[in-house]
């Protein structure tokens, strides 16, 4: 990690545009933020408190699952870090997205808390979700019945499933993690606008060596950092050079001990020809 260092620092502070770092260091943060403060707004993700400062971003993995697609994006990301490799365990993994994308959906249309989510992850009073994504008229269509069918159709596949749903939001025990996952206002439009406004958003976490056995907070900084590319990669779509001008720089620092990112082989391939160089 020293060597990579200066290399990164030198990027968040040579960036034209918006960046989003991901690191495990905290330096990186405290090194930069103030040459980054100049050109825009900073903003901190930090769940487990790495950084020495009370301004901290809230976003809930929940933002916006209102759409379906978002949703599933949501808990493809949220799953990535723990989900299972191997060709014999494809079918239970589908069957945890199919469960965390429905949660996540059915939280975001009754407007729930992170800890109604966090109780279904679980496994409890999940037909309370299965009721929302019946008769809420702003469900997805079909959404319950995908639902109830990965709850039942085959209950060991749904058993190992749902431990994986559980151990995706299992930071959620923790305080801290938490109270990362109330945002108000405030943190929902900062999000929003950082890129437009040239700023530049840290993702700091612990790095996790095994995060198939614990994951600690790790699904949550890979999701957030997910849904920023997602975002890049859709305004460099509407507009009409195809590209982001200037940038948004990706400074991804042991990016696979701390988020890693589904997107990351596309965005290596594609991603400086759309606006969103990586390094």
């Amino acid at each position: 990690a020293e060597a990579r260092y200066p290399a990164a620092a030198q990027a968040v502070r040579d960036a034209e545009g918006p960046v989003l770092v991901v690191t495990s260091d905290p330096a990186l943060w405290s090194d930069t933020k103030d040459a980054r403060a100049k050109l825009g707004p900073v903003l901190l993700y930090d769940p487990a408190h790495r950084c020495d400062t009370p301004a901290r971003l809230h976003w809930s993995p929940i933002s916006g699952c209102e759409d379906k697609a978002t949703a599933l994006a949501r808990a493809t990301a949220l799953l990535a870090p723990i989900r299972p490799t191997a060709k014999i365990d494809q079918a239970m993994a589908d069957t945890a997205e199919t469960l965390l994308r429905s949660y996540l959906h059915a939280a975001a249309i009754d407007t729930r808390t992170i800890r109604h989510l966090h109780r279904w992850a679980q496994g409890s009073n999940v037909q309370e979700a299965v009721r929302t994504l019946r008769t809420n008229p702003k469900a997805a269509p079909g959404a319950a019945g995908e639902l109830e069918s990965a709850l039942t159709s085959h209950p060991e596949r749904r058993d190992i499933a749902q431990q994986l749903t559980a151990r995706a939001l299992s930071a959620l025990s923790t305080v801290n993690v938490r109270e990362s996952c109330a945002p108000n206002r405030a943190d929902a439009l900062a999000l929003d606008s950082f890129v437009h406004e040239g700023g530049t958003l840290y993702v700091v976490g612990d790095p996790i060596e095994d995060p198939k056995a614990n994951p600690s907070a790790m699904p949550l900084l890979t999701a957030l950092a997910s849904s920023v590319v997602e975002r890049g990669r859709r305004m460099a779509e509407r507009s009409s050079s195809g590209r982001l001008d200037p940038p948004l720089t990706l400074v991804l620092d042991d990016v696979a001990a701390v988020a890693p990112l589904p997107q990351l082989p596309a965005l290596l391939a594609s991603g400086p020809d759309r606006g969103l160089p990586t390094l």
